[in-house]
């Protein structure tokens, strides 16, 4: 079968987008459908001053009186980066297999690794809008989970060790633990990150991408046995069976060779913490390859609206590691971390919370020494007592 979709190079992509101007009716096509119907992003007017007198927004609203501009209320907002780089995002993110690192957003562009990491989790949170927006399926529908974490096999002493503090070991145990669901007559797919894989979870999951009918296709994990409104075939991978004639979860096993060699490739290591965001941004780039390019990003475009995703709710303690200080990590990593925190604070000449961190890293110290101690004493050969009949002299 011939492969019609129309691609676009990085070259043509860059030309389509030379100018601000360019980009900005881009956006415009995509949010609003063209330039005579703007209307308020907040009330929904369509009696819009597109001449307004505002630095940043130029366009106001009449009726609920509100400047607003192309940013309002999309995942751009409160952005200061030009609407050249978000167009040039859209196509990297939309057409690169292995996703483009925030590493190499910051070199390409020249930003910190701070602001390329914020801009590619805005662009995730596109994708995941987008996913939610498919709704429940209702063919042939195969769910299938994996386990993010790592091999402990593959690791270095020290970060298996923090690994096995962190509850891992073999299987399941400190791993997130992501689902999907794929229908497989439209190819769609829907990851979630799920906490365990009981009963309650696994048909919990089954009953909000299904709807009644459907015919459900699993592995063997008891938690999918006595499902309702629902036909069942599992397949027994224990047995190494993983075809039952149409019994199969083939398609979302593929989705996670993708997404699994994407984390190899392009992260190396992602957090617990963003897992289902890095998924939603795979699973929205299948759903949308046999589409042309252009309309790739026009539908990743349109997932940018309605949304938000400021920094300190991108960084904000969901209660999962997110490897960035070290959550019950060893005395050791404490303190490497704490004297991070010291130097950062002289580099930046603030002295407030310096005493503090100073008397924090002299604990750990002691709590170090401790430690040390401890195992020396632990190492040291032990030698039983002779009897008192058994004194040589």
């Amino acid at each position: 079968m011939t492969n019609t979709r129309k691609k676009l190079t990085l070259p043509e992509a860059r030309k389509l987008f030379a100018t601000e101007r360019a980009a900005l009716n881009f956006f415009i096509n995509a949010f609003f459908g063209g330039k005579d119907k703007i209307h308020c992003t907040r009330c929904g007017s369509t009696n819009i001053n597109l001449k307004a007198k505002h630095p940043t927004m130029p366009w106001r609203c009449r009726d609920c009186r509100k400047h607003f501009s192309i940013r309002t209320n999309t995942v751009m907002e409160r952005s200061k980066l030009p609407l050249t780089e978000w167009a040039e995002m859209l196509f990297t993110m939309s057409s690169e297999l292995r996703s483009r690192p925030a590493k190499k957003v910051m070199n390409d562009f020249g930003h910190t690794y701070k602001t390329a990491w914020h801009m590619n989790h805005r662009i995730r949170t596109a994708f995941a809008n987008n996913n939610a927006g498919l709704g429940k399926f209702k063919g042939t529908v195969e769910i299938d989970e994996t386990a993010i974490g790592g091999k402990a096999k593959f690791m270095s002493p020290k970060t298996k060790r923090n690994f096995k503090e962190r509850g891992g070991g073999t299987g399941w145990g400190g791993k997130v633990i992501l689902a999907a669901a794929k229908e497989r007559e439209t190819g769609k797919i829907v990851p979630k990150v799920i906490q365990a894989r009981d009963k309650e979870t696994l048909q919990g999951l089954v009953y909000a991408t299904t709807l009644p009918g459907a015919t459900v296709m699993t592995d063997e994990a008891r938690g999918y046995k006595g499902m309702t409104n629902r036909e069942h075939l599992a397949v027994n991978h224990s047995a190494k069976k993983y075809v039952d004639g149409q019994a199969h979860v083939a398609g979302v096993e593929s989705f996670w060779s993708t997404f699994k060699h994407g984390i190899s490739g392009s992260f190396y290591k992602i957090s617990p913490k963003h897992t289902e965001l890095y998924a939603q941004e795979f699973a929205g780039r299948q759903n949308d390859r046999n589409e042309d390019t252009f309309e790739q990003m026009d539908k990743l475009a349109k997932g940018m609206r309605g949304v938000k995703l400021p920094y300190n709710v991108l960084i904000a303690d969901r209660g999962l590691d997110n490897f960035a200080r070290p959550i019950g990590g060893s005395i050791k990593e404490q303190i490497l971390f704490t004297r991070k925190k010291i130097r950062a604070l002289k580099a930046a000449e603030k002295t407030k919370g310096l005493d503090a961190l100073y008397k924090e890293l002299k604990e750990l110290k002691k709590l170090d020494a401790e430690e040390k101690a401890a195992y020396v004493q632990e190492q040291q050969p032990k030698v039983d007592p002779l009897p008192d009949d058994e004194i040589p002299f």
